[in-house]
């Protein structure tokens, strides 16, 4: 008995489904399979591509060949892709230069995509402007080392819901509809984020040393969240707008920052923080918390005298 394909004979849309849980690479493999899988996978919304795992453990002769098929291989789906995108997710550290890069970002925001993740560090690049017109985009997450990401004032993200910062920026957004965010590493110069009014949980890993007006314009701007988890050590600088939290996780070891927080926070409402800093803190900064406390979260418990009593 002959056998058949069947698989082949399924229409575009579940073999699009199909290929979308595999890795961007193993779906354009299937193009070799026959000629009714040659442009399938130029159909799947979903775009991955991550240059800097794929150089673990290569020497160095191997890394040069692998990211010359890296930019070929990657040219390919994105001159082929005319659907619109779902997620494009680009992991590529320095190995590219920023032209092709920045190609690369404008194509995916000309396919109007929802999702986009993109990690680099080139020494020059410079952020396609049309990335800052995408009214699609609802998750946004960036991480340019070694670059500054200057932003145009009052940039519209009307359905942005997530967003993700991991490098030195200057921005303005207008983001209504945020949700969710998280930043990391130096600071934001320049504006603070505008319209937060949606937002309901932050996760800040900063070290803001010696600006003050930088720290304080992010506060201010995260005043209104339900949660927010810090693993800043130092807070003296941008507790001027503390006392608008109401619910606090500390990641820190550091029990000082905390003290400030917590004594600059008379409408708290919920904390989390390990027991070996709540066991640090002064009374009088428990006796003050007394008032609108009404959840104590403690990380990593061990029975201990002096902590049950301050809870």
């Amino acid at each position: 008995m002959e056998d058949v394909d069947r698989i082949s004979d399924l229409p575009d849309s579940i073999l699009t489904y199909i290929l979308s849980f595999l890795s961007t690479k193993e779906a354009v493999g299937t193009s070799i399979l026959s000629s009714r899988w040659r442009y399938i996978f130029t159909l799947v919304p979903n775009l991955h591509f991550d240059l800097v795992d794929d150089l673990c453990h290569k020497n160095l002769e191997s890394c040069i060949l692998h990211i010359k098929s890296f930019i070929s291989f990657f040219d390919k789906p994105l001159s082929l892709h005319e659907t619109s995108l779902d997620r494009f997710h680009l992991k590529c550290g320095e190995m590219v230069h920023g032209p092709r890069v920045y190609s690369w970002i404008s194509t995916a925001v000309r396919r109007g995509v929802k999702h986009l993740d993109i990690s680099i560090s080139p020494d020059q690049f410079t952020s396609p402007g049309i990335m800052f017109t995408c009214r699609s985009l609802t998750t946004l997450k960036l991480d340019f080392t070694c670059s500054v990401l200057d932003v145009p004032r009052g940039v519209p993200f009307p359905n942005l819901k997530t967003l993700h910062l991991n490098h030195d920026c200057r921005l303005m957004l207008d983001t209504p509809n945020l949700a969710y965010f998280k930043y990391g590493n130096l600071v934001i110069a320049g504006h603070p984020l505008e319209n937060l009014k949606s937002m309901n949980s932050a996760f800040i890993q900063s070290a803001f040393s010696n600006f003050r007006n930088y720290a304080t314009a992010l506060f201010r701007g995260i005043s209104n969240v339900h949660s927010l988890v810090l693993t800043y050590n130092s807070l003296k600088s941008s507790c001027e707008y503390a006392d608008l939290l109401i619910n606090v996780k500390w990641s820190s070891s550091m029990d000082k920052g905390l003290e400030i927080l917590l004594s600059s926070s008379p409408e708290l409402e919920k904390l989390a923080c390990h027991q070996e800093v709540l066991s640090k803190l002064p009374e009088k900064v428990v006796y003050c918390l007394l008032s609108k406390l009404k959840v104590m979260e403690i990380l990593g418990f061990r029975n201990d005298k002096d902590v049950i009593e301050k809870a």
